[in-house]
């Protein structure tokens, strides 16, 4: 039954990102161009991407890559990483316990100053008070 379920899941999302017209993740995954990019960001959140490095992953000129990617996810690709970073840093203040100097350090950021800066943007507090403030919620 679970595999049942695993491929019917499967099949859904296929569906929906073969059919989807509105921007986003999906639509980007269906381009092969920005799925190259889309993969290369994901598998390494803490490099220290630049546009022209993320063109030359996915084959285009830095201006193509760059209105392609903008086009087809509906965000510019380094607002995008921005927001990958962001997220998989409150996973990892939930998850695990490492310090905040650490987690910056695996999201891409060189040090935990610019990292607090960019997390308060993001979520609208500290990284240090929104874990204090998820530790209280799930205690």
């Amino acid at each position: 039954m679970a595999r049942l379920s695993d491929a019917l899941l499967v099949r859904a999302l296929r569906h929906h990102a073969q059919t989807v017209e509105r921007p986003g993740w999906l639509a980007g995954l269906r381009d092969p161009y920005v799925s190259r990019a889309l993969a290369a960001i994901h598998a390494d959140l803490g490099r220290q991407w630049t546009v022209a490095g993320l063109a030359r992953t996915a084959g285009l000129s830095r201006a193509a890559f760059a209105a392609r990617f903008t086009d087809r996810v509906g965000e510019p690709v380094i607002r995008y990483l921005q927001s990958a970073r962001m997220q998989r840093a409150r996973t990892l203040l939930r998850a695990e316990r490492a310090t905040v100097s650490a987690v910056a350090a695996r999201v891409g950021y060189s040090s935990d100053v610019a990292f607090a800066a960019a997390f308060r943007r993001e979520v609208g507090c500290s990284p240090g008070g929104w874990r204090r403030a998820i530790m209280s919620v799930d205690a």
